[in-house]
């Protein structure tokens, strides 16, 4: 059987602070591990506890439990300028898509003919990737079809 996965409840500047935490947690019957290597990177310190003890463990050191990030599909677009319509979304990065193949082309070609002919494919992508990348950054609107800088 697998040992139980940790979770990291809190993190505290100095370990001193981790273990009088860990200390309340091992009075209260909790397993607690303090970790997070302080010395060789002078960060913060964790105090995990096992997944299924990680609410009761939050009760006995009063801390409030961590709010759930909030999911991106629901997370608020900008309204179009033109028709006020929130059914918008970014353009994405086409541009850099084509560079990238026209490279691998390019690649390619230069390996499958042994001469620098692939060179050649790489113009054109470069040409594409500069005329498509006049949208990188912009929203485009699905009801009217208007684009624009965010």
């Amino acid at each position: 059987m697998l040992p139980e996965p940790l979770i990291a409840i809190a993190e505290y500047p100095a370990p001193e602070l981790a273990a009088e935490a860990k200390e309340r947690l091992d009075a209260a019957g909790i397993t607690s591990y303090v970790g997070g290597e302080y010395y060789r990177h002078h960060g913060n310190v964790a105090l995990q506890v096992p997944e299924s003890e990680a609410a009761r463990a939050l009760e006995v050191l009063e801390i409030e439990p961590p709010s759930p990030a909030p999911d991106a599909r629901f997370a608020i677009r900008p309204a179009c300028p033109d028709c006020g319509s929130d059914q918008t979304r970014p353009i994405p990065p086409y541009g850099l898509y084509s560079l990238i193949g026209a490279f691998a082309v390019g690649f390619l070609l230069c390996v499958a003919t042994r001469s620098p002919i692939g060179i050649a494919a790489i113009l054109p992508g470069w040409l594409l990737a500069t005329w498509l990348s006049r949208d990188a950054g912009k929203q485009r609107c699905l009801a009217c079809g208007r684009k624009w800088k965010a």
